[in-house]
């Protein structure tokens, strides 16, 4: 069709409208991590609120404050994930060893993708993966 370029046609809504760069993403990624360098401030009990489990959908997965969180074996990981289109996003982080990593692909197939470079990382089938 005949569309402006992103982001002119998107309505705003919290679900679908960040407009964000890998960079700036990766700010925030810190942050969950609760990372020493971190260039972000946030009060711990923010962060500790928003990675404590709010809903939970089933043994291995729960949700925070606008988090995924995963529960398998003896890690405990955060997650959010990003599909707008041909655009899908996948990050991931295990803040008690301060790891994480976000995959951004403009693909329509960015989702299997991030799967295999997740899996790779991580040698875990992520009980996340079953849920998106």
């Amino acid at each position: 069709p005949d569309l402006p370029a992103l982001p002119n046609f998107m309505l705003l809504n919290a679900a679908a409208s960040l407009q964000t760069t890998t960079n700036d993403f990766a700010k925030f990624l810190m942050l969950m991590l609760d990372a020493p360098d971190r260039t972000i401030a946030v009060k711990k009990a923010t962060l500790d609120e928003m990675l404590t489990p709010q809903i939970k959908i089933n043994s291995a997965l729960s949700w925070g404050l606008g988090i995924g969180l995963e529960n398998y074996k003896e890690h405990s990981y955060f997650w959010h994930w990003g599909d707008n289109g041909n655009y899908k996003s996948f990050v991931i982080g295990e803040r008690s060893k301060k790891w994480g990593m976000a995959i951004f692909t403009n693909s329509n197939y960015g989702n299997r993708i991030w799967e295999r470079i997740v899996r790779e990382a991580t040698q875990i089938d992520h009980p996340s993966f079953l849920w998106i």
